[in-house]
């Protein structure tokens, strides 16, 4: 398959729903957005799976610098010119600098991605 996907996220722009939290999330302690203002992923490689729609994603994931290998699922859907990719993985916050050590917040972190494609 000759596809890939170089994605960079706007670190300033991460929605948890809860605009303290996000406002939050931009510190030093957290994303330092002023030192690093995007989350990136790269893919290696994009498997078929047996079922329809549905691929295995394998490429490395950079937060504040921090570059890790990362595995997940990735489905799709195609609405006219549209295709639509959904992805939900869990990382380790650790794994990143990202949010110090907290007795109240655990380390793993549920990241859920909806990507939009157009297509020519």
């Amino acid at each position: 398959m000759n596809s890939y996907f170089n994605i960079s996220v706007d670190a300033s722009k991460v929605n948890t729903g809860i605009g303290l939290r996000d406002r939050h999330l931009r510190n030093e302690d957290y994303f330092a957005v002023k030192s690093y203002p995007e989350l990136m992923f790269s893919s290696a490689k994009i498997s078929r799976t047996p079922v329809a729609n549905t691929f295995i994603l394998t490429g490395d994931l950079q937060i504040k610098g921090i570059a890790k290998a990362l595995t997940f699922p990735l489905t799709m859907e195609k609405m006219g010119n549209e295709y639509l990719f959904f992805a939900k993985f869990n990382i380790n916050r650790k794994d990143f600098a990202v949010g110090g050590n907290h007795f109240f917040m655990g380390d793993d972190v549920e990241v859920n991605v909806k990507l939009s494609v157009f297509q020519n």
